[in-house]
């Protein structure tokens, strides 16, 4: 066996080899460049919570009695994860009053900082009992969570008053 005639036969590399390897480099160039056009999934998780409502009607039976004294609906965070409180909104009878949108309610949010936290509260009151604008029986409050990009929401919970 001569050696230079060993270093001359390229017959040793099979062409199949060299196929499946331009295959595989193909599938993985399109893989990545299918990551980059098409984008990583930048959704993120609606928090798993637990909220509870509670309806504190005042001193007279019925919402928006005249005479009546303060009329709460409080929110309480009754378990699971933190929620992030810019993610989330507010609203009674289909209007947003988490920032106090209504002249006669008042919003008070969890305070601290941004993350509502099991144990805390929202707090809805009637800041002028029985005048215009109270609050009524047959209407309802959603807390809803909107995803990072604005793109969708999510009903976390929602309660009727009594």
């Amino acid at each position: 066996m001569e050696l230079g005639g060993l270093l001359a036969d390229d017959d040793a590399v099979s062409p199949v080899i060299g196929v499946i390897l331009m295959v595989g480099i193909t599938v993985t160039m399109a893989a990545v460049v299918g990551v980059f056009v098409l984008g990583a999934s930048t959704t993120t998780s609606v928090p798993d919570v637990s909220l509870r409502y509670d309806a504190q009607e005042g001193s007279t039976d019925g919402w928006g009695d005249s005479g009546d004294s303060v009329e709460r609906f409080v929110i309480e965070h009754d378990g699971g994860d933190d929620i992030d409180l810019a993610r989330v909104t507010v609203q009674y009878a289909g209007t947003d009053v988490s920032s106090g949108t209504l002249s006669w309610m008042t919003s008070t949010p969890p305070s601290g900082d941004d993350v509502w936290r099991p144990g805390e509260e929202w707090v809805l009151e009637d800041s002028n009992p029985g005048a215009s604008g109270d609050f009524a029986s047959d209407q309802q409050v959603l807390v809803l969570w909107t995803t990072p990009d604005g793109s969708a929401s999510q009903i976390l919970a929602n309660g009727d008053l009594p």
